[in-house]
């Protein structure tokens, strides 16, 4: 432990008498962090759009199944005119 101590006091007495190196170094250091981060935002963001796309899908889906249910049927009997009848069951409806 007592070595330890002695190593951090021989870095930080060499680091306050060359200052210079330790602003470097911070400055490398932030320019890292920098470059680190735009690589993950570039990540998340792909990410993202993959995400969009998938609930744009689940949407059509969704829309896809809620319109199986509605059925339009067109009807001319003879004798009678155009009439369109719409409804969710296979019974005759009347046009409202």
């Amino acid at each position: 432990m007592c070595w330890l101590l002695w190593w951090y006091g021989q870095i930080f007495s060499f680091l306050k008498n060359n200052e210079w190196i330790a602003l470097w170094v911070e400055g490398l250091a932030l320019v890292a962090i920098f470059i680190w981060d735009r690589r993950d935002a570039k990540n998340q963001h792909k990410e993202t759009l993959r995400q969009i796309e998938l609930a744009q899908d689940q949407i059509k889906i969704s829309q896809n199944a809620e319109r199986a249910w509605v059925l339009t049927e067109l009807e001319w009997p003879e004798g009678e005119r155009l009439r369109v009848v719409i409804g969710t069951s296979k019974e005759r409806d009347t046009p409202k």
